[in-house]
């Protein structure tokens, strides 16, 4: 989710050019941004990412549903590691393996939270449950 807003207690990342890696952030309960490590955001860099809020990428925030289907999909076909959105030309999501392979095909009403053009492991949104 690009240019999204961000909560307290929220994970972001940051990234102002498309090939470098995204800069991880925090907010706090105090409204602070601080870095992935904890340490203290420049005014200069908070500035910046003010300004530039569409480099601003947040995760989605599953819900308790997407996780308890994505706990069954990891029981049921456990070469299964991954969902993926396209979104070339139909409204169905990819179930794919450790490679990335399509082994089958979903309707995207069963993940709504999953965003055209992401891949997401199946660890990703099991371990995003609580945060809807």
């Amino acid at each position: 989710m690009r240019g999204a807003g961000v909560e307290v207690n929220q994970n972001f990342q940051f990234n102002d050019f498309p090939f470098d890696e995204p800069k991880s952030y925090f907010v706090g309960t105090d409204g602070e941004i601080r870095n992935a490590h904890g340490g203290e955001v420049t005014s200069g860099e908070l500035c910046y990412i003010i300004n530039n809020a569409d480099c601003i990428i947040c995760k989605p925030r599953f819900t308790e549903q997407e996780v308890e289907r994505a706990k069954a999909i990891k029981v049921l076909l456990p070469e299964i590691n991954a969902i993926k959105y396209d979104g070339a030309w139909t409204q169905c999501l990819e179930i794919v393996d450790g490679t990335y392979f399509q082994r089958e095909v979903i309707t995207r009403h069963l993940f709504p939270s999953v965003e055209k053009g992401h891949v997401y492991t199946l660890d990703e949104i099991i371990g995003g449950a609580g945060n809807a």
